[in-house]
């Protein structure tokens, strides 16, 4: 049941803000802090600079942001977010780029690296081995083996 509830959150946070898009007043004001804090962690944004933003965004409407229920939900956001298997399905997805921040620390930091450095292997392999394909397909292709028109000359 718990899990719904926090599932539930999650998707109306999403419904409510969006993508990274400007909050209105409307989402502003229905705003679930504890489910946008989840998000937004799980989305491996800086918690200060996000939550910043956002309450500047509401803060124009006049609407507070409630910072006590985001940490929360930022800080279990966290959990799920800072594991060896997400950050190996982030390395992967950042396409072999090295990781410059992680909004993870201590030992899950260590554990979320780990798993970063290997899905970013494995994305360097995934594209090392594409070339190599393509470079057998193009030699395939052409029947005379690349070779120059040197013997006809001979």
């Amino acid at each position: 049941m718990k899990y719904i509830i926090v599932f539930t959150g999650v998707i109306s946070m999403v419904l409510l803000t969006g993508c990274g898009s400007k909050m209105t007043a409307k989402e502003c004001g229905a705003a679930d802090w504890n489910a946008i804090g989840m998000e937004d962690a799980n989305s491996g944004l800086p918690a200060e600079a996000t939550f910043s933003k956002r309450q500047g965004e509401c803060g124009a409407f006049n609407i507070v942001a409630n910072q006590e229920q985001y940490i929360k939900g930022y800080a279990q956001g966290l959990i799920t977010y800072c594991t060896e298997a997400n950050g190996r399905k982030v390395g992967k997805r950042k396409r072999g780029r090295l990781l410059k921040n992680s909004i993870c620390v201590g030992d899950m930091a260590v554990a979320f690296e780990k798993g970063y450095e290997i899905g970013r292997l494995e994305y360097l392999e995934e594209q090392r081995q594409k070339r190599l394909v393509q470079s057998s397909l193009q030699k395939d292709a052409d029947p005379f083996g690349g070779e120059d028109d040197e013997d006809e000359s001979r």
